[in-house]
């Protein structure tokens, strides 16, 4: 008679290793899939973020051509002199010799008491 020898022990210790195998497959597996989920989410949200950004940033850029546009309008001189009559303000145009002219921030001189001045900042130096 033959004999069958099983043995004890030597199979159960393969099959909890590879049970572990397995389920750290798994658990890496589903820890790879959730971190790509959360990371494509954030960077939706911040996509998002972005195009908000972008059109403040364009809405701003409006506003600001739109108050040049205004400030160059109401500084010709056809509008002040509109307003100076509106509210009545008694105001007449200055003397051709209180007007300076500047070239690219560069000042006319002048004269004052026989000596060369610069017109610039004037108002501050009590000319």
């Amino acid at each position: 008679m033959a004999s069958t020898r099983r043995s004890s022990g030597g199979n159960g210790f393969f099959y909890v290793g590879f049970g572990f195998c397995v389920l750290s497959l798994a658990v890496t597996f589903f820890a790879v899939l959730a971190s790509t989920t959360y990371f494509n989410a954030m960077s939706d949200g911040i996509t998002k973020d972005i195009a908000k950004d972008d059109r403040e940033i364009y809405e701003i850029q409006r506003e600001i051509r739109n108050l040049k546009f205004r400030i160059e309008g109401r500084s010709q001189k056809k509008f002040i002199s509109s307003r100076i009559a509106l509210y009545n303000l008694g105001l007449r145009p200055p003397l051709p010799a209180q007007v300076v002219y500047l070239e690219d921030g560069v000042p006319r001189m002048g004269e004052r008491d026989g000596k060369r001045v610069a017109y610039i900042n004037s108002a501050r130096r009590g000319y």
